[in-house]
């Protein structure tokens, strides 16, 4: 049988040799496909496409979308997942509302852009 492996990381196999992160011969096996995928903040209009997956069957408002779209997203998909079932959780039935997000995205979505 042949060994495979799949691994994720911030940064390339190149960039982990060039900081001694890396031993140079693993960078061939570690670079033989490489998926660039950006984070989410640059990808705010996935968004709805995201949460479908993440809690199917349950539709977002569109000012709970607005709210989402705000937000930065450091901790990337698993914040996403996890902000989303916290907010199907607080909405027993129907599309995921505003109200039903954490109360802080919800302040710093309404606070003035400088």
């Amino acid at each position: 049988p042949q060994l495979r492996l799949a691994c994720g990381s911030e940064h390339t196999a190149a960039h982990a040799v060039s900081t001694g992160a890396l031993v140079p011969v693993f960078q061939t096996a570690l670079s033989a496909l490489e998926l660039r995928v950006p984070p989410l903040r640059d990808r705010l209009d996935d968004l709805p496409r995201l949460a479908a997956r993440v809690v199917p069957g349950r539709a977002l408002d569109s000012a709970a979308l607005a709210v989402l779209q705000t937000h930065k997203w450091p901790g990337n998909l698993r914040e996403l997942a996890d902000v989303l079932r916290d907010a199907a959780g607080r909405a027993p039935d129907g599309p995921i509302l505003r109200e039903h997000l954490p109360l802080v995205m919800r302040v710093k979505a309404d606070a003035p852009r400088t």
